[in-house]
């Protein structure tokens, strides 16, 4: 099921003219030291697909005021 919706998110997100890199978190604190390291390596976009911790951690690990910011909420997992 994930790989599906990781599938939809790619393509709308191309025609939307987003591209990059998809990076998936393994646990507490992954999101934003992944953020941080994008943003080093150029990124000037971001999207937190999550629940309220991802996108937390997202939130924190933007360090520079140029950077878009995109969040698409869902719950995985969770009954």
């Amino acid at each position: 099921a994930i790989n599906g919706l990781q599938d939809k998110l790619r393509t709308r997100l191309k025609e939307l003219g987003i591209e990059g890199e998809m990076a998936k978190t393994t646990g507490p604190g992954d999101a934003t030291k992944m953020v941080k390291r994008a943003i080093a390596e150029g990124a000037t976009t971001i999207v937190a697909v999550g629940g309220d911790g991802t996108v937390n951690e997202v939130i924190n690990g933007v360090s520079k005021d140029s950077i878009a910011v995109g969040i698409i909420p869902i719950e995985i997992g969770r009954a």
